[in-house]
């Protein structure tokens, strides 16, 4: 669910330079703070490939941009909303 709003408000003219300086701001946030673990949770969005049906279950590089995010949430859409 987390990722069809993601996508979704991402998609929304309105919303998505919002949600864009948002994780701007969390990225430098991650950068800063030393004591972050280097894989998030707002961004592994590849660990249910495999129950949704995402045909490719390889680890992708580890990139929380919201571009990459934006882009990887988007080839899984189709599959989230039919799991």
């Amino acid at each position: 669910m987390d990722f069809v709003l993601f996508k979704e408000l991402g998609d929304n003219t309105n919303f998505a330079p919002l949600q864009k300086s948002l994780y701007g701001i969390l990225e430098e946030v991650f950068k800063q703070n030393t004591n972050t673990p280097p894989a998030r949770t707002s961004s592994r969005y590849w660990w249910f490939d495999r129950f949704i049906g995402y045909p490719d279950t390889n680890r992708p590089v580890a990139d929380g941009s919201f571009t990459n995010l934006q882009v990887q949430v988007g080839k899984r859409y189709e599959f989230i909303l039919r799991a």
